[in-house]
């Protein structure tokens, strides 16, 4: 199930990252309410083939609302107004 996925992949973010700082900004809670969200989805019909599959954003990519530092302090309170093409 998506649920499944998204509590190994918080897991496995929640042990590594700690020593790694390779993920800026992670939010557990919203990462398991979009991932209930895919799996209502699923469980109502819908055909998602990539269903479940973590996305991690780098974070000179803006999304929208969303924390984007670009690696630098100048930028750490920096939000994005809107998301990038590539998102």
């Amino acid at each position: 199930s998506v649920g499944q996925i998204i509590e190994a992949f918080v897991g496995s973010i929640e042990s590594k990252n700690p020593a790694l700082n390779a993920i800026v900004d992670f939010e557990p809670k919203r990462a398991r309410e979009e991932a209930a969200q895919v799996q209502r989805r699923v469980d109502s019909g819908d055909r998602l083939p990539l269903a479940g599959v973590p996305v991690v954003i780098k974070d000179v990519i803006w999304v929208e609302g969303r924390r984007i530092t670009q690696g630098s302090q100048l930028f750490k309170d920096f939000i994005a107004p809107r998301n990038a093409v590539a998102v």
